[in-house]
């Protein structure tokens, strides 16, 4: 069973290195809660996990639609989602060339792309112009290291950028024969903007404190 990942529960519990973690998903928990209930559709929260994306938090258990992609404690891969193109777009280049050399030593098919540095850039600037990150178009769903499943859903997804860092990445799902990408992305691009903007600026509150304590 995957592991539960839920910062309000388990941080006196996990080790000091999640701690940053940790505090994305909290941050990020009311927030991907709220935009579920205004758009009925669901979000995850993805987080790094070494040579894999982890779902840290999603709002999936609130959404009135019946979406099968896994909950929190859930791996998916960098290369082939939504959220692991939009990070690997907008993360520093230093640590996109160490995640890029990580990648190329798995030998998993959903990896191959890590081998194709100019078409791979090529996608991640395509990404950052388009403002946003969505599927590879042979992409079906499923989890790392397993084989395909067809989930039916399509996404887009945005950094969690702050300042030189981004603390992970965000999507929203949705059932693809009921909107295409861009019809999707004109009606809800913005409230996914929002509510980026608005983990970050928690983010920032949650420091503050910290550091006045």
């Amino acid at each position: 069973m995957p592991e539960t990942y839920r910062a309000s529960t388990s941080l006196t519990r996990r080790p000091r290195r999640h701690a940053r973690y940790d505090r994305v998903a909290e941050a990020a928990a009311p927030v991907l809660d709220r935009l579920c209930r205004k758009i009925s559709w669901p979000s995850d929260l993805m987080v790094p996990a070494g040579d894999r994306m982890l779902i840290a938090e999603s709002s999936q258990t609130h959404t009135p639609f019946l979406i099968n992609a896994g909950g929190i404690g859930y791996h998916v891969n960098w290369l082939l989602t939504a959220v692991g193109r939009v990070y690997l777009a907008h993360c520093p280049s230093q640590e996109r060339d160490q995640l890029l050399q990580r990648l190329r030593k798995t030998g998993r098919p959903e990896d191959r792309l890590a081998h194709e540095p100019k078409r791979l850039e090529r996608i991640l600037e395509e990404t950052r112009q388009r403002g946003y990150g969505i599927r590879d178009p042979g992409f079906v769903g499923g989890f790392y290291g397993a084989a395909p499943q067809d989930d039916g859903l399509a996404a887009i997804a945005l950094p969690l950028v702050d300042r030189r860092r981004v603390h992970g990445s965000i999507n929203i799902l949705w059932v693809k024969t009921a909107f295409t990408i861009e019809e999707f992305a004109t009606g809800h691009l913005f409230n996914l903007q929002a509510a980026a903007q608005e983990i970050i600026e928690s983010l920032h509150r949650t420091e503050r404190a910290r550091l006045r304590s």
